[in-house]
């Protein structure tokens, strides 16, 4: 049995155990109340393969601490342990006092690891500035883009004034730092008064659970709203993309982050993905809205060819076909045929020969101007685009 497969056995065991047990003692509620939370947590990752060390660790720790209790709890059900209690009442308290301390520091060892594991930026939206917005507007949308992941520590000290905290607490996950999927979208909806449609919550989803885990972290919910107001930042990820667009795929965000800015410039909101499998999630998810606009005045796609992200096992590798299985994702599985530009380095352009075996499909390698063109054309909704190559830097 794997670790987790015995946690999840565990937490079991000890919950019905105590039911069994009919008890009004505190301590061992609250024993039963945290093991129950656990096995909340526990039960999405029974059916998946964790690659994440520190994850693995914090199981494995919180194995040990339920396996005490089990035990203790048990070995409380013997003749000469029950006599022991009724003379010394305190060994029993103090034993399970104890086991209730060690339980709560894994519990909050397991959350913490969880939203570290949980939470990825592989799935940001950076929208041009907004016409007669000014410059408080502009750097309040730059702004909504850097913000980082600030860990389980500070979640507690922000739900207690911001309204995302007040949201939270009101409408989805009461005293929890996690809730279920379906509690927070139903929260969601009665807050916002209005009901989302099937695509709407599943582009949430894409930013809130990518893993699809079936539940939300608040630090999750925190990072997605940023600084703007909740209703803002919520319509911003489950409406359509705002035209003209560029779907880029590409495994470092910080490298690109000037010529991101540059499309801004021109006009062109931008769609970061930085792995094949989020890229595969996120044109399924807005294949609707994709063929719609299917054509290089509305919609382009840039890709890199070598990429550093997880296989089906969550361990990471260099994907040195990264390009080619996306291109042929976007063209044999979604069918589309908007312009797909391949731009990579000197050193792995001639993996990119497969262009030529697409239409509307071309390859690069480095070349500043090319990329400037061919953004500057989206961004100025032309129709007319350069015939796209193996080697358009040549």
């Amino acid at each position: 049995m794997d670790v987790v497969s015995s946690v999840y056995t565990l937490t079991v065991g000890i919950v019905q155990f105590i039911a069994e047990h009919e008890t009004k003692d505190n301590t061992i509620s609250q024993i039963w109340n945290t093991t129950v939370t656990i096995q909340q947590i526990i039960k999405p990752l029974l059916n998946q393969k964790l690659a994440d060390k520190a994850l693995q660790l914090t199981i494995q720790g919180l194995q040990v601490t339920l396996r005490d209790i089990n035990d203790h709890l048990v070995a409380w059900e013997h003749p000469a342990k029950k006599m022991y209690s009724v003379v010394n009442p305190w060994a029993l308290n103090q034993e399970l006092k104890g086991d209730l301390d060690q339980l709560m520091r894994q519990y909050l060892l397991l959350v913490g690891a969880l939203q570290a594991f949980h939470y990825t930026r592989s799935y940001t939206v950076t929208q041009p500035p907004m016409r007669n917005t000014g410059l408080t507007s502009l750097a309040k949308q730059k702004s909504r883009h850097s913000t980082t992941y600030s860990g389980a520590s500070s979640s507690r000290v922000a739900m207690s004034s911001s309204q995302v905290g007040l949201i939270w607490q009101t409408f989805l996950g009461k005293e929890l730092d996690f809730c279920r999927v379906d509690a927070f979208i139903n929260g969601l909806c009665q807050y916002m008064q209005r009901d989302f449609s099937s695509t709407e919550r599943q582009r949430l989803l894409l930013k809130l659970d990518e893993k699809g885990m079936g539940y939300i972290f608040y630090s999750s919910f925190v990072a997605l709203v940023g600084p703007e107001q909740v209703a803002e930042a919520i319509s911003y990820y489950a409406s359509d993309p705002r035209l003209p667009l560029l779907v880029w795929i590409d495994d470092s965000i910080r490298n690109n982050k000037s010529r991101v800015e540059d499309a801004r410039k021109y006009g062109v909101t931008v769609v970061q993905l930085t792995s094949t499998g989020s890229a595969k999630r996120w044109l399924t998810v807005n294949k609707g809205f994709l063929r719609k606009h299917d054509n290089g005045r509305h919609i382009r796609y840039i890709t890199d060819q070598v990429r550093i992200e997880p296989n089906e096992n969550g361990a990471y590798f260099e994907n040195w076909h990264a390009g080619d299985q996306i291109v042929d994702f976007i063209r044999k599985e979604m069918k589309l045929r908007a312009p797909i530009l391949v731009y990579t380095n000197g050193w792995s352009l001639s993996v990119t020969r497969y262009v030529d075996g697409y239409t509307n499909t071309g390859s690069l390698a480095g070349s500043y101007g090319v990329f400037r063109n061919y953004v500057f054309q989206l961004g100025a909704r032309k129709t007319d685009t350069p015939t796209l190559k193996f080697n358009m830097s040549s």
